[in-house]
């Protein structure tokens, strides 16, 4: 189970782990730096893992999704460099 917001970023991300979702060291680090109510409007409900609104008619994916995506790409990343998730529906 995902934790309500007031749980914070850091046991969503606990969690991710004990699904598996999240497998290594480096995407822990980089979901852990980034919390996701900074991008949720009202943060209620950041933290569950499922789209979120962001008004506009537009969503922020799931949280395993983000994951999904950065275990993916984590060997093209570079120390200092940034990666960006952009949606295209």
């Amino acid at each position: 189970e995902y934790p309500e917001a007031s749980s914070g970023n850091s046991k969503m991300v606990n969690q991710l782990i004990r699904d598996e979702v999240i497998t290594s060291d480096i995407v822990e680090r980089v979901m852990k730096q980034v919390d996701r109510a900074d991008f949720c409007p009202g943060g209620y409900v950041a933290y569950a893992n499922s789209p979120q609104s962001i008004k506009y008619g537009a969503t922020i994916s799931a949280p395993h999704m983000h994951a999904y995506a950065l275990e993916y790409l984590k060997d093209h990343f570079k120390e200092g460099g940034r990666c960006l998730d952009v949606g295209s529906g």
